[in-house]
C-alpha cells in the first residue's frame, strides 16, 4: 500500500517543478554570484526548509531544518564546493557537514549527532534554484549507524540578503 502513495507524492513534486522550469525561466545557469541567499523547501527523506548562502563563487553554505513531528527533528549544515558541467546549464556540488537532532524510537527520545555529506546537481532559472541531492549520514550518538537520504527541492534567491 505504501508504493502507490510514494508514486503519487513524487509525481506531485516533479510536475510543479517541471511547470516552473518551463514557464518561469528566461535564462538558466549553473552558479550563483557571491553574497546571494536562497530560501526554499526540500521534499524527500528528509524534507524540510532549506537555506543556502553564497560567500564566494563556487563555495556556499547550506542548512536544512527537517522534521516529522511524530518521529524526528534535526538540523544539518554543509560546506559546498560547486562546479559547472561544461556546455550545460547544470552544475554539481558536494561537501562535508554535520547533523544534530532529536529522534524518537520506541517511545523514547534520543539526541542524535553525526557527520554527513551532500552530493547534488542543480541549475538556476532567474531567481530560482532547482536541485536534486543525496545525503549520506553517519550517526555517532546515540550509536553508530548509517543512513542515506536526499531529496528534490527549490530555493528562491533574494536580492537584498
Amino acid at each position: 500500500m505504501d508504493a502507490p502513495k510514494a508514486r503519487v507524492t513524487w509525481a506531485a513534486l516533479i510536475i510543479p517543478l517541471f511547470v516552473l522550469v518551463i514557464t518561469g525561466t528566461g535564462r538558466t545557469y549553473a552558479q550563483q554570484p557571491a553574497g546571494k541567499t536562497g530560501v526554499g523547501v526540500q521534499f524527500g527523506k528528509p524534507g524540510g526548509v532549506s537555506v543556502k548562502l553564497y560567500r564566494k563563487p563556487g563555495f556556499a553554505y547550506e542548512g536544512l531544518a527537517a522534521w516529522n513531528l511524530s518521529d524526528f527533528f534535526f538540523l544539518s549544515g554543509h560546506a559546498l564546493y560547486e562546479r559547472t558541467i561544461p556546455d550545460s546549464p547544470l552544475g554539481y556540488y558536494l561537501g562535508p557537514g554535520a547533523v544534530a537532532g532529536i529522534e524518537k524510537k520506541d517511545s523514547q527520545s534520543n539526541l542524535v549527532v553525526g557527520v554527513s555529506g551532500t552530493f547534488g546537481v542543480h541549475f538556476f532559472a532567474e531567481r530560482y534554484e532547482i536541485f536534486l541531492q543525496v545525503n549520506p549520514r553517519f550517526d555517532l550518538l546515540p550509536g553508530t549507524t548509517g543512513h542515506i537520504g536526499g531529496g528534490i527541492g527549490v530555493r528562491y534567491y533574494f536580492r537584498i540578503l
